[in-house]
């Protein structure tokens, strides 16, 4: 011990206070916390399918990977799978296809759709139905959306076209079962 130096006291070597023994418990457990709210509410989240409206694509009760990101950076694309709000149905979220854009023309003859005049190409719908829509354009902010299982789906053949505020993720591909799981890269 050199000279001038004071003996240190043994009790106190390598104590924390209490007060922040309890601040670094409480931040160990609050930033991871506030972390996984932060990454589910702004970029991306789980969500279980809950209907047959997407078969054969997915399934009632496979979980999807859904960026919520993705929109807030790009614009919507024909043929991307979404998740969606309806108006009047409140804060149930829907899966479904973008068929139509902003300012395009849908026409709907015995099940077959067609943009601007022109047929769409549709290999994803199996289960098609049988119904005419007469053409009507989508405003500048509107997307018109549709299961693929045309004959059960409640899409905007029923409820009308959606808002663009009204898409609440980009549905980046099944994720369980795992021997079910495969991604979606848009149309």
């Amino acid at each position: 011990m050199e000279p001038n130096e004071k003996p240190r006291e043994k009790g106190n070597q390598g104590k924390k206070s209490v007060g922040r023994e309890i601040l670094e418990w409480a931040l160990a457990v609050i930033v991871p916390v506030a972390a996984v709210l932060l990454l589910h509410e702004y970029i991306f989240t789980f969500v279980t399918v809950q209907e047959t409206s997407m078969l054969e694509t997915l399934h009632d009760g496979q979980w999807m990977a859904v960026s919520r990101l993705h929109y807030r950076l790009v614009e919507p694309d024909r043929g991307d799978i979404v998740t969606c709000y309806f108006p009047n149905e409140g804060s149930k979220l829907f899966v479904k296809r973008v068929i139509g854009l902003p300012g395009d023309t849908i026409s709907i003859e015995e099940g077959k759709v067609s943009i601007n005049g022109e047929p769409l190409e549709e290999p994803y719908v199996v289960h098609p139905s049988e119904e005419t829509v007469a053409p009507f354009t989508l405003a500048e902010d509107e997307l018109f959306v549709m299961g693929d299982n045309r004959a059960v789906s409640m899409d905007s053949r029923m409820v009308g076209p959606i808002k663009r505020d009204d898409l609440m993720g980009f549905v980046m591909g099944a994720v369980f079962p795992f021997d079910e799981m495969r991604w979606f890269y848009g149309s």
